[in-house]
Protein backbone atom coordinates (compact mmCIF):
# COMPACT_ATOMS: atom_id res chain seq x y z
CA UNK A 1 0.00 0.00 0.00
CA UNK A 2 0.96 3.62 -0.43
CA UNK A 3 2.98 5.06 2.42
CA UNK A 4 2.38 8.77 2.66
CA UNK A 5 3.44 11.24 5.29
CA UNK A 6 1.53 14.13 3.80
CA UNK A 7 -0.77 15.99 6.15
CA UNK A 8 -4.02 17.16 4.63
CA UNK A 9 -4.60 20.58 6.16
CA UNK A 10 -7.82 20.86 4.18
CA UNK A 11 -9.22 18.09 6.38
CA UNK A 12 -8.25 20.04 9.51
CA UNK A 13 -10.16 23.04 8.18
CA UNK A 14 -13.22 20.97 7.29
CA UNK A 15 -13.11 19.26 10.68
CA UNK A 16 -13.09 22.66 12.36
CA UNK A 17 -16.04 23.91 10.30
CA UNK A 18 -17.94 20.68 11.00
CA UNK A 19 -17.39 21.11 14.75
CA UNK A 20 -18.58 24.71 14.56
CA UNK A 21 -21.70 23.59 12.66
CA UNK A 22 -22.50 21.12 15.44
CA UNK A 23 -22.00 23.86 18.05
CA UNK A 24 -24.43 26.16 16.21
CA UNK A 25 -26.95 23.32 15.97
CA UNK A 26 -26.81 22.55 19.68
CA UNK A 27 -27.06 26.19 20.75
CA UNK A 28 -29.78 27.32 18.32
CA UNK A 29 -31.88 24.18 17.85
CA UNK A 30 -31.18 21.29 20.20
CA UNK A 31 -31.12 23.50 23.29
CA UNK A 32 -34.63 24.73 22.52
CA UNK A 33 -35.79 21.11 22.20
CA UNK A 34 -34.63 20.48 25.77
CA UNK A 35 -35.71 23.84 27.20
CA UNK A 36 -38.51 25.18 24.95
CA UNK A 37 -39.67 27.75 27.53
CA UNK A 38 -36.39 29.64 27.26
CA UNK A 39 -36.82 30.47 23.55
CA UNK A 40 -33.18 31.35 23.04
CA UNK A 41 -32.26 33.41 19.95
CA UNK A 42 -35.83 33.70 18.64
CA UNK A 43 -36.35 32.13 15.21
CA UNK A 44 -32.62 31.82 14.51
CA UNK A 45 -31.91 28.15 13.88
CA UNK A 46 -29.13 26.05 12.38
CA UNK A 47 -31.15 22.86 12.35
CA UNK A 48 -28.99 20.91 9.92
CA UNK A 49 -25.76 21.65 11.75
CA UNK A 50 -25.85 18.17 13.30
CA UNK A 51 -24.79 16.86 9.89
CA UNK A 52 -21.34 18.10 10.80
CA UNK A 53 -21.07 14.71 12.51
CA UNK A 54 -21.55 13.08 9.10
CA UNK A 55 -18.56 15.08 7.91
CA UNK A 56 -16.59 13.80 10.91
CA UNK A 57 -17.37 10.23 9.89
CA UNK A 58 -16.24 10.77 6.30
CA UNK A 59 -13.04 12.37 7.59
CA UNK A 60 -12.54 9.42 9.96
CA UNK A 61 -12.81 6.96 7.08
CA UNK A 62 -10.13 8.92 5.23
CA UNK A 63 -7.81 9.41 8.21
CA UNK A 64 -8.11 5.95 9.80
CA UNK A 65 -7.34 4.20 6.53
CA UNK A 66 -4.41 6.60 6.05
CA UNK A 67 -3.20 5.75 9.57
CA UNK A 68 -3.46 2.01 9.04
CA UNK A 69 -1.75 2.46 5.68
CA UNK A 70 1.33 3.64 7.61
CA UNK A 71 1.14 1.09 10.45
CA UNK A 72 3.21 -2.07 10.55
CA UNK A 73 1.73 -3.43 13.79
CA UNK A 74 -1.81 -3.42 15.11
CA UNK A 75 -0.55 -2.44 18.56
CA UNK A 76 0.82 0.80 17.09
CA UNK A 77 -2.61 1.68 15.78
CA UNK A 78 -4.36 0.85 19.04
CA UNK A 79 -1.93 2.67 21.31
CA UNK A 80 -1.76 5.76 19.12
CA UNK A 81 -5.57 5.91 18.94
CA UNK A 82 -5.75 5.74 22.74
CA UNK A 83 -3.17 8.52 23.02
CA UNK A 84 -5.06 10.56 20.46
CA UNK A 85 -8.53 10.18 21.97
CA UNK A 86 -8.34 9.74 25.71
CA UNK A 87 -6.46 12.75 27.17
CA UNK A 88 -8.93 15.36 25.89
CA UNK A 89 -11.86 12.99 26.41
CA UNK A 90 -11.12 12.35 30.08
CA UNK A 91 -10.73 16.08 30.69
CA UNK A 92 -13.98 16.71 28.80
CA UNK A 93 -15.86 14.19 30.94
CA UNK A 94 -14.46 15.56 34.20
CA UNK A 95 -15.13 19.19 33.25
CA UNK A 96 -18.63 18.55 31.97
CA UNK A 97 -19.65 16.37 34.91
CA UNK A 98 -18.28 18.87 37.44
CA UNK A 99 -19.89 21.96 35.89
CA UNK A 100 -23.26 20.25 35.45
CA UNK A 101 -23.10 18.91 39.04
CA UNK A 102 -22.29 22.37 40.43
CA UNK A 103 -24.66 24.53 38.35
CA UNK A 104 -27.33 21.95 37.47
CA UNK A 105 -28.78 21.07 34.09
CA UNK A 106 -32.22 19.51 34.27
CA UNK A 107 -32.52 16.33 32.26
CA UNK A 108 -28.79 16.12 31.46
CA UNK A 109 -27.37 15.13 34.83
CA UNK A 110 -25.80 11.72 35.52
CA UNK A 111 -24.62 10.06 38.71
CA UNK A 112 -21.02 9.68 39.86
CA UNK A 113 -20.92 5.96 39.02
CA UNK A 114 -22.19 6.66 35.52
CA UNK A 115 -19.60 9.40 35.10
CA UNK A 116 -16.82 7.00 36.14
CA UNK A 117 -18.01 4.48 33.54
CA UNK A 118 -18.04 7.30 30.98
CA UNK A 119 -14.31 7.75 31.52
CA UNK A 120 -13.77 4.44 29.72
CA UNK A 121 -15.49 5.78 26.58
CA UNK A 122 -17.49 2.54 26.58
CA UNK A 123 -20.72 3.85 28.11
CA UNK A 124 -22.57 3.56 24.80
CA UNK A 125 -21.80 -0.16 24.65
CA UNK A 126 -22.82 -0.63 28.28
CA UNK A 127 -26.14 1.23 27.96
CA UNK A 128 -24.99 3.86 30.47
CA UNK A 129 -26.14 7.48 29.97
CA UNK A 130 -23.54 9.79 28.47
CA UNK A 131 -22.11 12.60 30.59
CA UNK A 132 -22.66 14.72 27.49
CA UNK A 133 -25.09 13.81 24.72
CA UNK A 134 -22.52 14.67 22.05
CA UNK A 135 -20.46 11.65 23.08
CA UNK A 136 -22.80 9.26 21.25
CA UNK A 137 -20.70 9.64 18.10
CA UNK A 138 -17.62 8.29 19.90
CA UNK A 139 -19.40 4.95 20.26
CA UNK A 140 -19.82 4.89 16.48
CA UNK A 141 -16.17 5.87 15.99
CA UNK A 142 -14.90 3.12 18.30
CA UNK A 143 -16.98 0.54 16.48
CA UNK A 144 -15.47 1.65 13.18
CA UNK A 145 -11.95 1.46 14.66
CA UNK A 146 -12.63 -2.09 15.83
CA UNK A 147 -13.87 -3.16 12.39
CA UNK A 148 -10.84 -1.62 10.70
CA UNK A 149 -8.49 -3.18 13.25
CA UNK A 150 -9.96 -6.60 12.46
CA UNK A 151 -9.39 -6.05 8.75
CA UNK A 152 -5.79 -5.03 9.47
CA UNK A 153 -5.26 -8.09 11.69
CA UNK A 154 -6.70 -10.41 9.03
CA UNK A 155 -4.61 -8.66 6.34
CA UNK A 156 -7.71 -7.69 4.37
CA UNK A 157 -7.13 -3.95 4.00
CA UNK A 158 -5.91 -4.47 0.45
CA UNK A 159 -9.38 -5.88 -0.28
CA UNK A 160 -11.17 -2.93 1.27
CA UNK A 161 -13.37 -2.25 -1.77
CA UNK A 162 -14.66 -5.85 -1.67
CA UNK A 163 -15.34 -5.61 2.07
CA UNK A 164 -17.02 -2.24 1.51
CA UNK A 165 -19.38 -3.77 -1.05
CA UNK A 166 -20.23 -6.58 1.37
CA UNK A 167 -20.78 -4.07 4.18
CA UNK A 168 -23.07 -1.95 2.01
CA UNK A 169 -24.93 -5.08 0.91
CA UNK A 170 -25.72 -5.88 4.54
CA UNK A 171 -26.96 -2.31 4.88
CA UNK A 172 -29.19 -2.53 1.81
CA UNK A 173 -30.66 -5.81 3.04
CA UNK A 174 -31.19 -4.23 6.46
CA UNK A 175 -33.14 -1.39 4.82
CA UNK A 176 -35.43 -3.69 2.89
CA UNK A 177 -36.34 -6.25 5.55
CA UNK A 178 -39.54 -5.26 7.43
CA UNK A 179 -39.02 -4.41 11.08
CA UNK A 180 -41.50 -7.05 12.22
CA UNK A 181 -39.31 -9.88 10.91
CA UNK A 182 -36.40 -9.15 13.21
CA UNK A 183 -37.51 -6.37 15.52
CA UNK A 184 -35.57 -7.68 18.52
CA UNK A 185 -32.30 -7.84 16.56
CA UNK A 186 -32.61 -4.59 14.61
CA UNK A 187 -30.94 -2.22 17.09
CA UNK A 188 -28.18 -4.75 17.81
CA UNK A 189 -27.40 -5.22 14.12
CA UNK A 190 -27.46 -1.46 13.52
CA UNK A 191 -25.02 -0.88 16.38
CA UNK A 192 -22.57 -3.66 15.55
CA UNK A 193 -22.57 -2.85 11.85
CA UNK A 194 -23.00 0.94 12.39
CA UNK A 195 -25.41 0.62 9.47
CA UNK A 196 -26.77 4.15 9.80
CA UNK A 197 -23.31 5.56 9.13
CA UNK A 198 -21.17 2.86 7.50
CA UNK A 199 -21.52 4.43 4.05
CA UNK A 200 -19.91 7.64 5.33
CA UNK A 201 -16.83 5.85 6.66
CA UNK A 202 -16.62 3.83 3.45
CA UNK A 203 -16.84 7.02 1.40
CA UNK A 204 -13.93 8.52 3.35
CA UNK A 205 -11.85 5.42 2.62
CA UNK A 206 -12.68 5.61 -1.08
CA UNK A 207 -11.70 9.27 -1.24
CA UNK A 208 -8.37 8.43 0.38
CA UNK A 209 -7.78 5.67 -2.16
CA UNK A 210 -8.70 8.00 -5.02
CA UNK A 211 -6.16 10.50 -3.70
CA UNK A 212 -3.33 8.00 -3.33
CA UNK A 213 -4.08 5.18 -5.79
CA UNK A 214 -6.53 6.35 -8.45
CA UNK A 215 -8.85 3.70 -9.89
CA UNK A 216 -12.32 3.98 -11.44
CA UNK A 217 -13.70 1.17 -9.26
CA UNK A 218 -13.69 3.51 -6.27
CA UNK A 219 -16.25 5.73 -8.02
CA UNK A 220 -18.64 2.78 -8.18
CA UNK A 221 -18.42 2.29 -4.42
CA UNK A 222 -18.96 6.02 -3.85
CA UNK A 223 -22.09 5.96 -6.02
CA UNK A 224 -23.44 3.05 -3.97
CA UNK A 225 -22.71 5.03 -0.79
CA UNK A 226 -24.77 7.92 -2.15
CA UNK A 227 -27.65 5.64 -3.15
CA UNK A 228 -27.56 4.18 0.35
CA UNK A 229 -27.69 7.67 1.88
CA UNK A 230 -30.71 8.70 -0.20
CA UNK A 231 -32.57 5.49 0.66
CA UNK A 232 -31.69 5.81 4.33
CA UNK A 233 -32.37 9.51 4.92
CA UNK A 234 -34.32 10.87 1.97
CA UNK A 235 -33.72 13.49 -0.71
CA UNK A 236 -33.00 16.55 1.43
CA UNK A 237 -30.38 15.03 3.73
CA UNK A 238 -29.05 12.97 0.84
CA UNK A 239 -28.48 16.16 -1.13
CA UNK A 240 -26.53 17.67 1.75
CA UNK A 241 -24.35 14.56 2.01
CA UNK A 242 -23.89 14.74 -1.77
CA UNK A 243 -22.43 18.22 -1.27
CA UNK A 244 -20.01 16.70 1.27
CA UNK A 245 -18.93 14.16 -1.34
CA UNK A 246 -18.35 16.95 -3.86
CA UNK A 247 -16.28 18.78 -1.25
CA UNK A 248 -14.11 15.72 -0.70
CA UNK A 249 -13.77 15.16 -4.41
CA UNK A 250 -12.26 18.63 -4.75
CA UNK A 251 -9.86 17.73 -1.95
CA UNK A 252 -8.88 14.63 -3.91
CA UNK A 253 -8.20 16.85 -6.91
CA UNK A 254 -6.13 19.21 -4.75
CA UNK A 255 -8.43 22.15 -5.48
CA UNK A 256 -9.11 23.29 -1.92
CA UNK A 257 -5.68 24.47 -0.83
CA UNK A 258 -7.22 27.84 0.04
CA UNK A 259 -8.71 26.13 3.11
CA UNK A 260 -5.17 25.91 4.46
CA UNK A 261 -5.78 29.13 6.37
CA UNK A 262 -4.41 29.73 9.86
CA UNK A 263 -7.81 30.48 11.35
CA UNK A 264 -9.47 27.40 9.88
CA UNK A 265 -6.54 25.12 10.71
CA UNK A 266 -6.60 26.46 14.29
CA UNK A 267 -10.31 25.68 14.49
CA UNK A 268 -9.54 22.19 13.19
CA UNK A 269 -6.78 21.76 15.77
CA UNK A 270 -9.17 22.44 18.66
CA UNK A 271 -12.18 20.74 17.03
CA UNK A 272 -12.00 17.53 19.07
CA UNK A 273 -11.84 19.38 22.38
CA UNK A 274 -14.50 21.80 21.17
CA UNK A 275 -16.80 18.90 20.36
CA UNK A 276 -16.17 17.36 23.79
CA UNK A 277 -16.78 20.43 25.95
CA UNK A 278 -19.31 22.57 24.11
CA UNK A 279 -22.71 20.95 24.58
CA UNK A 280 -23.75 20.62 28.22
CA UNK A 281 -21.35 23.29 29.42
CA UNK A 282 -22.81 25.54 26.73
CA UNK A 283 -26.33 24.69 27.90
CA UNK A 284 -25.39 25.78 31.43
CA UNK A 285 -24.19 29.09 29.98
CA UNK A 286 -27.38 29.44 27.93
CA UNK A 287 -29.54 28.81 31.00
CA UNK A 288 -27.79 31.65 32.79
CA UNK A 289 -28.03 33.90 29.74
CA UNK A 290 -31.77 33.28 29.67
CA UNK A 291 -32.09 34.33 33.30
CA UNK A 292 -30.24 37.57 32.39
CA UNK A 293 -32.48 38.04 29.32
CA UNK A 294 -29.55 37.71 26.89
CA UNK A 295 -31.63 35.99 24.22
CA UNK A 296 -30.98 38.11 21.11
CA UNK A 297 -29.34 36.09 18.27
CA UNK A 298 -26.19 38.25 18.49
CA UNK A 299 -25.56 36.94 22.00
CA UNK A 300 -24.82 33.48 20.62
CA UNK A 301 -21.22 34.65 20.33
CA UNK A 302 -20.96 34.42 24.14
CA UNK A 303 -21.26 30.62 24.56
CA UNK A 304 -19.39 30.04 21.29
CA UNK A 305 -16.40 32.16 22.33
CA UNK A 306 -16.36 30.62 25.82
CA UNK A 307 -16.45 27.12 24.30
CA UNK A 308 -13.65 27.97 21.85
CA UNK A 309 -11.56 29.44 24.69
CA UNK A 310 -12.14 26.39 26.88
CA UNK A 311 -11.35 24.03 23.99
CA UNK A 312 -8.16 25.97 23.24
CA UNK A 313 -7.00 25.69 26.85
CA UNK A 314 -7.73 21.96 26.92
CA UNK A 315 -6.02 21.40 23.56
CA UNK A 316 -2.81 23.38 24.05
CA UNK A 317 -2.25 23.13 27.80
CA UNK A 318 -3.53 19.65 28.59
CA UNK A 319 -4.18 17.47 25.53
CA UNK A 320 -1.10 18.28 23.42
CA UNK A 321 1.45 18.12 26.29
CA UNK A 322 0.04 14.80 27.52
CA UNK A 323 0.00 13.37 24.00
CA UNK A 324 3.57 14.52 23.40
CA UNK A 325 4.75 12.93 26.64
CA UNK A 326 2.93 9.64 26.02
CA UNK A 327 4.14 9.38 22.42
CA UNK A 328 7.75 9.99 23.52
CA UNK A 329 7.41 7.34 26.23
CA UNK A 330 5.91 4.88 23.76
CA UNK A 331 8.63 5.57 21.18
CA UNK A 332 11.31 5.12 23.84
CA UNK A 333 9.80 1.84 25.03
CA UNK A 334 9.61 0.56 21.45
CA UNK A 335 13.25 1.49 20.91
CA UNK A 336 14.30 -0.30 24.09
CA UNK A 337 12.42 -3.46 23.06
CA UNK A 338 14.06 -3.43 19.63
CA UNK A 339 17.48 -2.93 21.23
CA UNK A 340 16.94 -5.80 23.69
CA UNK A 341 15.72 -8.15 20.97
CA UNK A 342 18.78 -7.36 18.86
CA UNK A 343 21.07 -7.97 21.84
CA UNK A 344 19.47 -11.36 22.40
CA UNK A 345 19.86 -12.21 18.73
CA UNK A 346 23.59 -11.42 18.95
Amino acid sequence: MTNTKQRFFELDAIRGLAALAVVFYHYTTRYNDFYPRNEMFGDFEFKYGYLGVNLFFIISGFVIYLTLDKCTKLSDFGIKRVIRLYPAYIIGVLLTFTIVAVFGLAGQEVGLNEAIINLSMLSGFLNVPYVDGAYWSLTIELTFYFIMALLFFWKLLNKIEVFSLLWLSVGFIHLTIPDALYQNLRSYIELMGILNFCHLFIAGIMFYLLRTNYHKKYYGVLILCLVYEFLLNGVLLGSIVLSFFILFYFIVLGKLHFLNHKGLVFLGTISYSLYLVHQNIGYVILNNMDSWNLTHPLYIVIPILISILLASLVTFYIEKPIQSYLLKRYTTMKGEKVYKSRRKAV
